[in-house]
């Protein structure tokens, strides 16, 4: 692969990187990769708290330093766990959903995808799409928080972005950045510009290494 991700830029920093394969991923079977069906956020996080304190348990991670961040279904990740703990000291949020009811019809994947991934269909379950949008949430945010978006982005549009940074801009209880990349597709971080892709990963060690300083 020519990809080089951020993870890898941070660990060649001397970052202790923890990378998981949770409930919801590929690897492991039909059971485990739809494991978070309607459950998104809720069953995932406690799993990824758990790997944290194992790491701090054996002195590899320094809980007064933690940052986290993701991108697509991670970026949906970090904005969730970040509404729901103030354990982390900075936080990159990537081409995220926070809003399940606004993301409605504007993505390549269509109406279909919250009423099979979150078994929610709108009008009638606009409830329990709010329940799944980090947006509900935002008000909690007590960690800085980096948001990164490409323009072109069909799948996650760059309106979800968007969204979120100018709430966290309203509520005004934390510091935070918002970059577009122009021509940006979902999938930029991988096949765009290598003058984006090395500026995403910059832009990434430059938050996290500010905000979790001695």
């Amino acid at each position: 692969s020519t990809s080089y991700f951020f993870k890898y830029v941070l660990a060649s920093r001397g970052w202790a990187v923890l990378s998981l394969n949770p409930t919801g991923s590929g690897s492991y079977g039909r059971a485990h990769a739809h494991g978070i069906r309607g459950r998104w956020g809720e069953h995932d996080l406690p799993e990824q708290m758990a790997a944290i304190d194992a790491l701090i348990s054996d002195g590899i991670a320094d809980p007064k330093r933690l940052a986290v961040a993701g991108y697509s279904y991670g970026g949906f990740m970090t904005s969730w766990t970040i509404g729901h703990t103030d354990r982390f000291k900075a936080a990159v949020v990537g081409a995220p959903v926070v809003d399940q009811i606004s993301f409605l019809g504007t993505s390549d994947i269509g109406l279909w995808f919250p009423a099979w991934e979150l078994n929610a269909e709108f009008p009638r379950d606009r409830a329990a799409l709010a329940k799944f949008s980090p947006l509900s949430y935002v008000e909690n945010v007590a960690t800085p928080t980096l948001v990164v978006h490409g323009e072109a982005d069909d799948r996650c549009p760059i309106g979800q972005g968007e969204q979120y940074f100018a709430s966290l801009v309203a509520c005004g209880k934390v510091p935070a950045e918002f970059v577009r990349y122009p021509g940006g597709s979902h999938l930029f971080i991988v096949n765009g510009r290598p003058s984006h892709r090395v500026d995403f990963n910059a832009r990434i060690v430059d938050w996290v290494t500010r905000f979790t300083a001695d």
